[in-house]
């Protein structure tokens, strides 16, 4: 049996950059180096980018001093371990799809990408064709309301605050695609899955959905608890989330 090749992580301040001084105290770029079947890659870290979790440290515009950045480390442990499973299995996932044409060079960008949530990957690409249909329907305000809840759930940790009635409005007036697209939304910005951080649990992400095969565990989330409210998942809607997420892998690789 062939041994699992090991995957390397350590997460770092790049002071070969020149730092951000602020009342006194110098702030670094955070990076992270990942070593695999004796490669190397360094790429810059954002550790603000996920709005999901309440950090008692806030990354200085995603800097860190010494001292902040090993506190960093220390106090979010369950955070820090996410992270470096998601790396690791990303990278696994990849070596085991591409074999001998897997290049570690390039990681970073996809690593990010695997990072992005699904409801803020779909939201951005069906956002403008949406609003124009809606547009045929609501009133000024009405379109300022909605644009609001599609725009802040990520920020917020808030589902859409669509409600029943809400659902019966816009189905009567959007199309059939429009209205899966819609409801899709919803079911994004509210489905959770499990993670080793300090919350238990955290938005759907590209990488949940590519690398851990999240489509099966959806579909029956979907089907066994929304389909009571008369929601139908459609295979249209679907494939649009496998065709958005395949097209952002595609500027990637």
């Amino acid at each position: 049996m062939t041994k699992q090749k090991k995957v390397t992580i350590n997460h770092y301040l790049n002071k070969q950059l020149k730092p951000k001084e602020a009342n006194g105290l110098l702030y670094y770029a955070p990076y992270t180096r990942v070593t695999f079947d004796r490669k190397n890659n360094k790429f810059s870290m954002d550790w603000a980018k996920d709005f999901d979790i309440s950090l008692d440290i806030k990354p200085f515009y995603n800097r860190f001093t010494d001292e902040g950045f090993t506190s960093f480390l220390q106090k979010h442990p369950g955070y820090v371990m996410e992270i470096d499973r998601t790396i690791e299995q990303s990278i696994r996932y990849e070596y085991h799809f591409f074999g001998d044409d897997f290049q570690l060079k390039g990681f970073g960008d996809r690593f990010e990408l695997y990072r992005t949530l699904l409801y803020a990957l779909f939201y951005d690409k069906i956002r403008e064709d949406l609003f124009q249909e809606l547009k045929k329907h609501l009133s000024k305000v009405e379109l300022m309301e909605i644009g609001r809840a599609f725009n802040m759930p990520i920020f917020t940790r808030d589902s859409l605050q669509i409600k029943d009635h809400d659902l019966r409005k816009y189905q009567s007036i959007l199309s059939k695609n429009s209205f899966g697209d819609i409801s899709m939304c919803y079911v994004l910005s509210t489905y959770q899955v499990e993670t080793e951080r300090e919350t238990g649990s955290r938005l759907a992400t590209i990488f949940d959905w590519v690398v851990n095969d999240l489509k099966p565990d959806f579909e029956a989330y979907f089907n066994q608890t929304l389909s009571k409210k008369g929601w139908q998942l459609s295979t249209e809607v679907l494939e649009k989330v496998d065709l958005f997420i395949n097209q952002a892998l595609s500027e990637v690789y």
